[in-house]
């Protein structure tokens, strides 16, 4: 019986490694059975095979607002409320593009 066609989005790109290898393992195709995106864009995604797709968040945008946050802004303003980071896919071959 032939398996129908999947996508796994994972929550992060270690993740994605883990289910890459475990799909692997299992002699499911990827991506030809199964399309894998994975979500932080930690710059290994080349070393996984295929290539891993990924969503890309800005980390060092990220931490250095955190920073900012805490050594400065805690003690003297109240929350600013949420901030929204821009992401961006990284297309790959996991994802068959």
């Amino acid at each position: 019986m032939a398996r129908k066609w999947i996508g796994g989005f994972c929550f992060s790109d270690s993740i994605a490694f883990g289910f890459l290898r475990a799909l692997r393992e299992h002699g499911v195709r990827v991506p030809e059975e199964v399309a894998v995106i994975g979500f932080d864009g930690i710059g290994l995604d080349q070393y996984a095979a295929p290539a891993l797709a990924t969503v890309a968040q800005p980390i060092h945008d990220m931490v250095e607002f955190i920073v900012h946050t805490l050594l400065y802004d805690a003690a003297s303003v109240p929350s600013r409320g949420l901030r929204k980071f821009p992401v961006k896919l990284q297309p790959a071959a996991s994802c068959g593009c």
